[in-house]
């Protein structure tokens, strides 16, 4: 067996993770493919202390974060990268943005001059907000960062994917785009990439699934991964046995329902613990930023093995068991 796992390439993927965030989408890559990320981008200071700590934890790989994606330099690392990942802001295309192209926030012709300085990395990996997909934004995953990529001769996947589908209690669904180059034999008329059925508002005045359909697409897969994922997300607030299961043996989380004279009780400290830093500053305000951009990680694996199996490239990856 060991000559067998001997025998296996493991290439390591030297990627370059931009608008990191607090890492979500990061670890979410290192549970399928080995991957050595030589750089990160990331301008809040709160997500790139959380890089910083994972880093000295080994969560994930210590490597310099840059600041500013409009000021970065691609050049020492041209042809040296294998892997380009990231979810650039989301607010120009967000429901509860303006949805206009032309905020300064939309970094996706920044991502793009990136793709080609780097000299076309062979995976791209990027995340998004459904908005991206919709009239309101002139469809511009659609009319833009697709034909952009395919003029780079990217085959290319993308789905929408939700927490639900891990097993989580929301929603949240998010756009994830996969995009390879076959460096060995290009060609213009490879499109193995197909939409995922009923998953995207897959062109311009196409219909997306009724919504009974889409629960149940998103309830059997949740079904799938719960079995191998038992205990990943905390119990739906409607299952009170599971609830009462947890708090009896985790007592730390009765201020959950307790009343607020039950907590000031039993536990006064646990309001200082729970919303304050170590040296008592407040910084819930940055833990709901970070929390609200970041990506559930088991859903980016999920993506990714997903719209890798679409575009036929499980074999140029060694998914780690």
């Amino acid at each position: 067996m060991d000559e067998v796992k001997d025998n296996v390439d493991t290439r390591t993927l030297n990627t370059i993770s931009i608008c990191s965030g607090v890492g979500g989408l990061d670890l979410g890559i290192r549970e399928v493919v080995p991957v050595r990320t030589i750089l990160y981008v990331e301008r809040e200071a709160y997500a790139c202390g959380i890089l910083a700590t994972r880093m000295a934890e080994s969560t994930l790989d210590e490597a310099p974060i840059w600041s500013d994606l409009k000021t970065l330099d691609p050049e020492p690392w041209c042809r040296k990268v294998d892997m380009l990942i990231g979810g650039p802001p989301c607010q120009t295309f967000s429901t509860n943005g303006n949805q206009d192209i032309n905020d300064p926030r939309n970094l996706f012709p920044d991502v793009i001059r990136l793709v080609k300085r780097l000299g076309l990395p062979e995976f791209l990996f990027f995340e998004n907000v459904p908005g991206i997909l919709s009239r309101q934004t002139g469809y511009y995953y659609w009319n833009t960062i697709r034909p952009e990529l395919r003029k780079m001769e990217y085959s290319i996947a993308q789905g929408l994917f939700s927490s639900a589908e891990t097993g989580g209690s929301q929603r949240r669904q998010r756009l994830f785009i996969l995009a390879y180059l076959d460096n060995s034999r290009i060609t213009q008329d490879r499109e193995q990439a197909e939409l995922r059925t009923g998953r995207l508002e897959q062109s311009p005045g196409n219909s997306r699934l009724s919504r009974a359909q889409e629960d149940g697409q998103v309830e059997e897969r949740r079904q799938e991964v719960n079995e191998s994922r038992h205990g990943l997300y905390p119990p739906h607030p409607g299952d009170r046995d599971r609830w009462e299961e947890i708090l009896s043996s985790n007592p730390i989380l009765e201020p959950t329902i307790c009343k607020q004279s039950q907590v000031q009780t039993k536990m006064p400290s646990i309001k200082s613990k729970l919303l304050r830093s170590p040296n008592g500053t407040s910084d819930w305000l940055d833990r709901i930023k970070g929390a609200g951009n970041a990506v559930v990680p088991a859903v980016a694996a999920l993506a990714f093995r997903t719209l890798a199996r679409e575009l036929k490239i499980e074999g140029l990856l060694y998914e780690q068991a």
